[in-house]
């Protein structure tokens, strides 16, 4: 799949960063949903069929953990999870098995999270 045309839903609490992280993707050609935590992000799922998930981790109600561990319950298709952390590099040994593509530290450049979610709805598509 091409990052052109794909539905990406962005997820972090800090209201600043949704905006420029979906301001990237759209540019890039993508239809953007956002939310500002795991519990908002899977009404969001709940209604829209989304081929990419860009999360933060650290959130308030719902982290990016529970998150993913929601969607690996609910068994929802979702080809493409980024998690993104302003905390270090530590992998979350919960995340591991539920799909999750990578784990992007903060800062964010705009060309590193382009690039890491092209090639994982490109490595999802040929895997599926």
């Amino acid at each position: 799949m091409r990052l052109e045309g794909a539905t990406v839903l962005v997820v972090d609490d800090e209201p600043d960063l949704r905006e420029v992280f979906s301001a990237w993707l759209q540019q890039a050609g993508c239809l953007v949903f956002t939310a500002a935590n795991g519990a908002e992000a899977l009404e969001v799922l709940d209604a829209q069929k989304i081929d990419a998930l860009v999360s933060d981790i650290r959130m308030p109600v719902m982290d990016g953990i529970a998150l993913v561990q929601a969607i690996y319950e609910r068994k929802l298709v979702i080809p493409s999870i980024i998690l993104v952390s302003g905390f270090g590099t530590l992998w979350p040994l919960e995340a591991l098995g539920h799909g999750v593509y990578t784990l992007l530290d903060k800062p964010l450049r705009r060309k590193d999270l382009l690039l890491v979610l092209q090639n994982s709805l490109m490595e999802t598509n040929i895997n599926s």
